[in-house]
């Protein structure tokens, strides 16, 4: 997960509202408590249930307890590729993608080994070599890889093949896109680095809207990332471009950041 997904709060203060009935435990996981360091840049919990931290000095894997910290070992190959981790993202099998400021590697969790060579780990899924941008899980065991040179594949991890879905995409060079999101209902949510917003119908293959709403509000060329809520609605941000909130259901949207009104961002 990237370290934007994980590190945004939204602080819509007029509309917060707490259950009475509901009581949240929390505790704080630092240096004092065996976090390797406490500049977080990536967060993942994995299938197995452990939290991942990545950060500037390790590789945190956090069991509810305690932390076991992955290191860079100069005597051992397969140890972590570097200290400083960037993203971390969940694969099939039990392994994770991780990228560090040395390159990528691959953590194997029933061997608890790492192994730089991604390309042909890419090659045994199916997939072409590449630096992929990113790695979204979907349902039922699929697997969405995001390539730099704007190429978007599934893979299943039920019958372990692998499908490009580029040339069903409204996407040119301007449109490169930054993140997707499955729904329950069989459709995949995508936009681009420019705010391009579209929505692909897995059955039937196809574009079934797109919209350039958000890519007219943006004025910065961050790239977006999003998030689908328990009723539909996605959530959208990027640096410096505060919050789009927008609703599936009609289409509508609405932008937050430290000036909107009556809900900001604090």
């Amino acid at each position: 997960m990237r370290r934007g997904a994980w590190f945004i709060i939204l602080f819509l203060i007029p509309n917060l509202i707490f259950a009475q009935n509901e009581h949240y435990n929390f505790s704080k996981l630092d240096t004092y408590t065996g976090l390797s360091n406490n500049q977080v840049n990536a967060v993942l919990k994995d299938q197995d249930g452990f939290l991942w931290f990545g950060t500037m000095s390790g590789l945190n894997r956090y069991d509810g307890y305690s932390c076991r910290v992955f290191r860079k070992n100069y005597n051992d190959s397969s140890s972590l590729l570097n200290n400083s981790i960037q993203s971390l993202y969940e694969l099939p099998d039990g392994k994770i993608w991780v990228v560090t400021m040395g390159g990528t590697c691959i953590y194997n969790s029933h061997t608890e080994k790492f192994d730089t060579d991604q390309n042909g780990y890419l090659h045994s899924l199916g997939l072409p070599s590449g630096a992929v941008s990113n790695i979204v899980k979907g349902n039922s065991g699929r697997y969405w890889f995001l390539y730099d040179n704007l190429e978007l594949y599934s893979y299943s991890g039920t019958d372990k093949k692998a499908k490009s879905l580029r040339q069903n995409l409204s996407v040119n060079s301007l449109d490169r896109i930054s993140s997707v999101k499955e729904t329950k209902d069989g459709k995949l949510w995508l936009v681009s680095r420019n705010g391009f917003l579209q929505e692909y119908d897995m059955y039937s293959n196809k574009i079934i809207f797109s919209s350039t709403v958000i890519q007219d509000l943006n004025k910065e060329n961050n790239p977006f990332n999003l998030f689908i809520d328990t009723d539909g609605d996605i959530w959208l941000w990027a640096l410096n471009s505060g919050v789009f909130l927008f609703h599936s259901e009609d289409y509508s949207i609405r932008q937050f950041n430290e000036n909107s009104f009556p809900s900001r961002l604090n």
